[in-house]
């Protein structure tokens, strides 16, 4: 196999044993388990996507929808299964960030080094 390859695998493997990736799954699929909460999770990110377009196309948006928006978001945050699962999201996507920000940094250390013929630092 690739030695890249082979390194994402076990990468993949660590992530996927991490208590943070474990907590987001468990999550989710509680979220999923729950017609109600998952339909109001769904409303909630339509509208969301709806608001977001909108404002990078410089589309106006009504009271209505905004309104409706903020009604959405109140009932989103009466619900702690939702709290605890943007919770989770938001720190897998930390560690996320984390990761591809030490990669980011290697491999530009690495390229500067390469490109004046030097040996990357470790």
């Amino acid at each position: 196999m690739d030695p890249i390859l082979e390194q994402a695998r076990k990468l993949a493997e660590l992530l996927a044993a991490d208590p943070r990736f474990i907590a987001l799954r468990r999550l989710e699929n509680e979220v999923l388990k729950d017609a109600g909460t998952r339909r109001l999770l769904e409303d909630y990110e339509k509208s969301r996507l709806s608001l977001d377009h909108k404002q990078r196309n410089f589309q106006p948006i009504s009271p209505d929808e905004k309104h409706a928006h903020a009604e959405v978001t109140e009932r989103v945050h009466a619900v702690p299964a939702l709290l605890d699962l943007a919770r989770a999201q938001a720190d897998y996507a930390h560690m996320m960030d984390q990761v591809n920000r030490t990669i980011h940094e290697l491999l530009k250390s690495g390229m500067a080094s390469a490109a004046d013929g030097s040996p990357p630092s470790e």
